[in-house]
């Protein structure tokens, strides 16, 4: 049975700020709902070239809960239950500027958190047709998952993946072939991501980064919240400006900076305007 919210007016999306520690690369995220912070830590120019880094699939949240990278994970996810208690608020996007910022590793902490520490039942939703990575974390490789329940009609909840859990479940992107525009404008996924809602506390959406398909801007339009990742040093300010500006501003939840270098006497930090 789903947690019944307290009827309290939906108040305007506060700004928080955070640091996390990433445990594989020693760094630090930073989650902010003010872009100005955020921006003063991006480098200016064009991207930094070397590649993207790779994708850590070690869930901090599960695998070392007492941890301060677990612990920074927790702080977010109350961030976002704080909304969840707010009329409305239940369907969330984690987005990037470009490929490569942390947003399918952070997509998956937080929803682990939201579901062991929180007791919120959460699906994650691959949405990044493009380059799906999520089913990494639930299986040696793709499976059916989202274009497979709109093309072929699969059952929507069989096709779910638990996720260590009951209450975390996974649906990843699918493997039949879609054309993702026409999908995220089209009443089927209004009905399946409703048919979703109905069964989760929590529907949290992967999407791809903003400025590289339409898809997100798209994505943003169905969900109540977005929160978008940065990499410190690799995502240069204007293209963050750029990405900021395509998406609902009414939505955005805050920015989380990856890969921030700050003190170890300010590593534990957290803010609310």
């Amino acid at each position: 049975m789903k947690t019944t919210r307290d009827s309290r007016p939906h108040e305007p999306y506060a700004s928080w700020l955070a640091r996390i520690r990433d445990r594989v690369e020693h760094r630090r995220l930073d989650t902010s709902g003010r872009t100005d912070e955020v921006l003063e830590k991006l480098p200016t120019g064009e991207r930094p070239a070397g590649g993207e880094p790779a994708l850590v699939t070690v869930i901090a949240a599960l695998d070392d809960p007492q941890t301060m990278v677990a612990e920074q994970y927790r702080l977010l996810a109350a961030r976002i239950e704080g909304l969840w208690k707010q009329p409305g608020f239940q369907k969330v996007a984690i987005t990037s500027t470009l490929p490569g910022e942390g947003k399918s590793l952070t997509t998956i902490n937080v929803a682990c958190v939201l579901a062991k520490d929180f007791g919120r039942r959460v699906l994650v939703v691959d949405g990044d047709f493009h380059r799906p990575t999520l089913w990494q974390f639930v299986g040696k490789k793709p499976s059916t998952g989202l274009s497979d329940v709109i093309v072929n009609r699969l059952d929507p909840d069989a096709t779910v993946r638990k996720l260590r859990s009951e209450d975390l479940g996974v649906l990843q992107a699918g493997q039949a072939p879609i054309n993702p525009t026409r999908l995220w404008k089209s009443e089927a996924i209004k009905h399946l991501l409703s048919h979703y809602a109905g069964r989760y506390d929590y529907l949290i959406v992967d999407t791809p980064p903003v400025l590289t398909v339409v898809d997100t801007t798209l994505i943003a339009d169905l969900m109540d919240g977005v929160v978008v990742v940065v990499r410190s040093g690799l995502t240069p300010k204007a293209m963050l400006q750029k990405a900021l500006a395509s998406l609902p501003r009414a939505k955005l939840v805050g920015t989380v900076l990856n890969g921030a270098k700050v003190l170890k006497s300010r590593s534990y930090y957290y803010h609310v305007r």
